[in-house]
């Protein structure tokens, strides 16, 4: 009796101690460090494993691997300043560049580094030299993609210098290196067919299109546009065919619509593709100019239309892929109400090769590090 008496209190004392300590872990829980709890939870949810979207007949998804390139880009911010009474324009582009680089692509995010040190002008003794920055985001979602540009140059040449008389007899180019540009672009799409057909995947390289497909996209688009020299940006010369603007030394473009279009990717044997886009975009515009006596212009809101276009021709695998791509943005004015027409281009030429890397070691070594479960 009294062995069992106290074999049943040395149970209950035991339960009575772990109650204790259970109730005094609750009451004063071991705190967590605040930092490594924000990037457990980061990492967790960059981790998991996306639910199927596309439907896999076209469109294949690498989910678990990133993307390292090396391209080769050239970009330009070219414009043409339109006298409508005559007829007669200047089109200013900056010198060639070509610029060698790095860019890296995952499912979330991508990046690209170019640095300037490398880059190749070509022919810059006939048309001058150009410094730039060109900054640009794209985020190539399922159903959206968003374009956010800023460009800024100086240095121009006049690439139709020889179509006027005074300037026939010139062996290089009429040249500015007084003249600077600048512009800032926002852009966003919906692809209809979004199960089917892959906007990003011959941009990001984080999915492929192995069946042809297509898709209608709309859009709306913001874009702002302004230059400025140190003087008239017509030159004395010439100066008798512009009599609108003849003392021309800055001006503005701002315009801002709608877009409505199509892209399609052709595709050979699930591994060769040529993919194109056209994205005509109608709506308004805001535009003034100001002459060397500070006396300005404007165009008040009148009619612009914006037109899109992407071609692009490669190959991918499921570790190489490599081919070329061609995106222009332009911008014209339309209206025939105000006397002149300020359009601008944005232009973008890449060459590549690039690799698909298996990322999901990383991603356990990294989990396990952080006592995630993957």
């Amino acid at each position: 009796m009294r062995l069992k008496f106290s074999l049943s209190f040395f149970l209950f004392s035991v339960s009575i101690c772990s109650f204790s300590q259970n109730d005094t872990i609750k009451t004063a829980p071991k705190k967590r460090n605040a930092i490594i709890e924000f990037h457990r939870k980061i990492i967790a949810i960059s981790i998991r494993q996306p639910k199927a979207f596309y439907d896999s007949n076209y469109v294949k998804t690498y989910s678990k691997v990133f993307t390292l390139g090396i391209p080769i880009v050239s970009k330009s911010l070219r414009m043409d300043l339109t006298e409508k009474v005559s007829g007669n324009s200047l089109a200013y582009y900056p010198a060639l560049t070509y610029s060698p680089g790095l860019f890296v692509n995952t499912s979330l995010v991508g990046f690209s580094i170019m640095p300037g040190f490398l880059s190749i002008h070509q022919n810059s003794n006939k048309r001058g030299h150009s410094d730039f920055n060109d900054y640009q985001l794209n985020v190539y979602a399922k159903r959206f993609f968003y374009d956010i540009g800023l460009q800024l140059y100086s240095g121009f040449y006049l690439n139709n210098t020889h179509s006027f008389d005074a300037y026939k007899n010139r062996e290089d180019y009429y040249q500015r290196s007084d003249i600077a540009a600048i512009s800032g672009n926002f852009n966003i799409y919906y692809v209809f067919n979004n199960k089917k057909f892959s906007y990003r995947a011959p941009f990001s390289f984080t999915q492929s299109q192995i069946k042809g497909a297509g898709s209608f996209i709309i859009g709306t688009y913001l874009s702002d546009f302004s230059f400025t020299a140190d003087s008239s940006v017509v030159g004395d010369e010439i100066m008798y065919l512009f009599k609108n603007f003849p003392s021309l030394k800055s001006g503005n473009s701002l315009s801002t619509g709608l877009s409505f279009g199509y892209a399609y990717t052709y595709v050979l044997n699930k591994k060769f593709y040529v993919s194109t886009a056209a994205i005509p975009g109608l709506g308004i515009n805001y535009t003034f100019v100001e002459r060397e006596d500070s006396s300005t212009v404007t165009g008040g809101n009148d009619a612009s239309l914006k037109i899109r276009f992407n071609f692009g021709i490669g190959y991918t695998s499921s570790k190489w892929f490599y081919g070329c791509m061609f995106s222009s943005d332009k911008y014209y004015s339309i209206s025939s109400t105000v006397p002149f027409g300020i359009n601008y281009q944005l232009n973008k030429v890449r060459f590549f090769v690039g690799r698909r890397f298996n990322a999901k070691k990383l991603e356990q070594k990294i989990a396990k590090r952080f006592g995630i479960d993957t």
